[in-house]
């Protein structure tokens, strides 16, 4: 899951600036403005800021994205950050030298360590980093508490904690901005195909009910369909997606089967006209049960929450309409009535012991 804030915006900053040193004094490869040019071609890099608990970092071939993992933010260690940067412009240099014909962690990309004299231990699969409670991190933790503070009811304690940060924050030169969990924006990538059709475009549909927004993505030979949003809702549209995708097509194949249909039309009606009425059920069922939110927020708060989130996430975004589809009656009223029977199971729910009605898997 991807995070954007204020903190990890700063940081990618600093990544970008060192990603583009690194490739301008230790490698081969040519820059042309902030892009890299090849054979011709130019490929612009990305950068994001993730969570994962295993992965400490990525690079995306469709997509030309790096990642680097949230924890790198606590490891105040530029050697560390920079070859673990070395690390992702390893598999990046293959991509664009040796296109496919390479192992992840070969022989040809041990060869590139080589070549450019890079640390070795950064060429394995797996890298032994932890992050450190450092001097800087206890003071960066001790900040956060007082900030916290700085928003009590009481007045004297809440001024004297905000003046007690400001002078923390001036006298060990923090420049990383702090932030609230509420303060982040967070996207995943629910899932990835080669051609957008009406399963996708019906998924997509279902998941504007779960507070989120869904936005399809293009890379090189790859699609995917993303998420936007707040934490609890991302993980809740990534269920519902996964969910989807698992069982729609086998419930497509059940009533194709029984009512002896076949061909596209057929099956891009049935999508369609299920879409369309599983959409108005979940609509019908928010109306009907009038949704309440712990944090005491309505559905419009909501939506303007999640048109900053996006802007955030990407400041230029274009809407893309589906076209016209040939239509297959028999198979649109089977849709509709196969939507009006189905539901989305095993998700998630609410755990008694949880706090402020955070969702727990069950």
């Amino acid at each position: 899951m991807f995070i954007f804030n204020t903190e990890t915006q700063h940081f990618i900053k600093i990544v970008r600036e060192t990603f583009l040193d690194i490739l301008k004094e230790e490698t081969d490869l040519e820059l042309k403005g902030n892009k890299i040019i090849y054979r011709g071609y130019l490929y612009p890099i990305n950068f994001v800021v993730f969570e994962d608990k295993k992965t400490l970092g990525f690079y995306n071939q469709s997509t030309f994205q790096v990642g680097l993992n949230k924890e790198l933010l606590r490891i105040d260690d530029e050697h560390t950050l920079k070859n673990v940067i070395r690390h992702e412009m390893a598999h990046l240099y293959l991509h664009l030298t040796k296109k496919e014909s390479y192992r992840a962690h070969g022989k040809e990309f041990k060869e590139v360590f080589d070549k450019f004299n890079w640390n070795k231990d950064f060429s394995k699969a797996s890298i032994p980093i932890t992050s450190q409670d450092t001097p800087v991190n206890k003071v960066s933790n001790k900040i956060k508490k007082l900030l916290d503070l700085s928003h009590s009811p009481n007045e004297f304690e809440a001024q004297l904690a905000a003046k007690k940060a400001k002078e923390l924050i001036e006298k060990h030169n923090i420049t990383r901005e702090l932030h609230h969990e509420s303060d982040s924006t967070y996207a995943c990538q629910v899932l990835s195909f080669k051609r957008k059709n009406s399963l996708y475009d019906g998924i997509y549909q279902i998941l504007t009910h779960y507070y989120v927004y869904p936005v399809y993505n293009q890379g090189r030979g790859e699609s995917y369909l993303e998420v936007i949003g707040e934490r609890v809702n991302v993980e809740i549209a990534d269920y519902v997606a996964s969910y989807l995708h698992t069982n729609v097509p086998k419930l497509w194949e059940t009533v194709k089967k029984e009512n002896k249909l076949k061909g596209v039309t057929a099956k891009n009606s049935f999508y369609i006209s299920f879409f369309k009425e599983l959409s108005k059920k979940l609509e019908s069922e928010k109306i009907q049960t009038k949704e309440h939110r712990e944090d005491g927020n309505t559905s419009k708060d909501l939506t303007l929450n999640l048109e900053a989130h996006v802007k955030r996430v990407y400041p230029r975004l274009s809407k893309v309409s589906s076209g016209q589809k040939k239509r297959c009656p028999k198979s649109e009223q089977l849709g509709k009535k196969s939507a009006k029977n189905f539901s989305i199971r095993g998700a998630l729910s609410k755990n008694k012991k949880s706090k402020k009605g955070i969702l727990t898997w069950q």
